[in-house]
């Protein structure tokens, strides 16, 4: 008996967006798929290098090990055939997406500097962990280190990858 070969076309942009909104996410897919051992590596990943991250490596390292860690990941989705729109990441949106990451987080860093140089809100900023440390360590926490090592990794890992690998 010949076996039938079925092609799946791909979903066009505008189904991905659909799934985004939170209306569209109790309905059945077109195409259910089972996301599979590629999620299960992914999770099994994170779970392994997030004791790894906080427990065995010193903290210079957490920045440059969470955005590696995101990369093999990306790579693992990809493998997996989650189209970058499933994702999340379509080309058209990362530009207006990081434009307005940059206005916001202009916003914020002015607003924290007007407040500090008010004297009677200096004291909401007062925290024994930053009198302890040096200026420069709470700008590299506050500027670098949760931004891209825990913002940007959690929000792609969770709201991008998994999300889509799911959708899918």
């Amino acid at each position: 008996m010949p076996v039938r070969v079925v092609e799946r076309q791909a979903r066009p942009e505008s189904d991905w967006d659909e799934l985004w909104r939170p209306g569209s996410w109790f309905r059945l897919p077109q195409w259910p798929q089972q996301p599979g051992i590629h999620l299960a590596a992914i999770i099994a990943l994170v779970l392994y290098a997030n004791v790894v991250v906080n427990v065995l490596l010193d903290p210079p390292w957490y920045v440059p090990f969470n955005l590696t860690l995101l990369a093999v990941v990306l790579l693992i989705a990809r493998r997996a055939g989650t189209p970058w729109v499933a994702m999340g990441m379509r080309a058209d949106r990362l530009q207006r997406g990081a434009l307005v990451g940059i206005v916001f987080g202009s916003v914020i860093i002015a607003t924290i500097a007007v407040a500090v140089a008010v004297p009677a809100a200096r004291d909401a900023f007062r925290d024994e962990r930053i009198v302890e440390g040096s200026i420069g360590l709470s700008l590299y926490h506050a500027l670098f280190r949760v931004p891209l090592g825990t913002a940007l990794y959690e929000e792609v890992l969770f709201r991008g990858v998994i999300f889509g690998m799911l959708a899918r």
